[in-house]
């Protein structure tokens, strides 16, 4: 989806992991009214379809499911990230971005075309760049946080490791890239309350900048 055609501005959310880009879009999603679209959580959705389901089966084994049959993403995440299968992520992300990126569209045209609008639609996405759904964005923010302050955020609330944070952002697009690549860059070490203040007056000014007067 190209956004250059709709009149409701597109804020990609870019970060390193556990940077706490979720917190801040839901955050600045309370204070003004804003769609905040979380293609990981979209990601998580697909698995409990029944197409993707036979899919990911089909390509990992039927370890990967629980005794209800759900997907165990554990298991699934431990096949991708901590086997020594160089294909396995390039697979599962072929199975699952291109459903991602159609409920992605899917959802940011129903908003735009709802009776009341959205302000700014936010895309909170771990694989951004990768995925091409920077194109989808008229504007990209890079989530800066301290990297001790990300391993206490992944220990403390997915119960990982520092070396499960490492193996999971090795996989990933470079942080400073990520960085690079952004239009702003937001501060992330302080209360999420001001973070989050801080972000919309980064996004109103640059977005104003862009629109020009009236």
């Amino acid at each position: 989806m190209n956004t250059s055609d709709v009149s409701v501005p597109v804020i990609g959310l870019l970060g390193g992991v556990g940077a706490g880009k979720s917190s801040v879009a839901r955050a600045a999603a309370a204070d003004r009214r804003a769609l905040v679209v979380d293609a990981d959580r979209i990601g998580h959705e697909l698995l409990d379809a029944p197409e993707v389901r036979a899919l990911v089966v089909d390509r990992f084994g039927s370890d990967v499911l629980a005794e209800d049959g759900s997907i165990r993403r554990p298991a699934l995440a431990q096949l991708v990230f901590g086997s020594d299968d160089p294909g396995a992520k390039a697979d599962l992300e072929r199975i699952l971005h291109p459903r991602i990126g159609r409920e992605v569209e899917r959802r940011i045209g129903e908003a735009v075309r709802s009776s009341e609008p959205p302000e700014f639609v936010l895309l909170d996405a771990a694989l951004m760049l990768e995925a091409g759904w920077a194109e989808r964005c008229d504007l990209l923010v890079f989530v800066d946080t301290p990297r001790a302050r990300r391993v206490r955020h992944v220990v403390e609330g997915r119960g990982w490791t520092e070396a499960e944070l490492d193996r999971r952002e090795a996989a990933q697009m470079p942080v400073d890239e990520k960085r690079r690549r952004a239009d702003l860059v937001l501060d992330n070490d302080g209360p999420l309350e001001a973070v989050a203040e801080r972000f919309l007056q980064l996004v109103d000014e640059r977005l104003a900048c862009v629109s020009g007067p009236s």
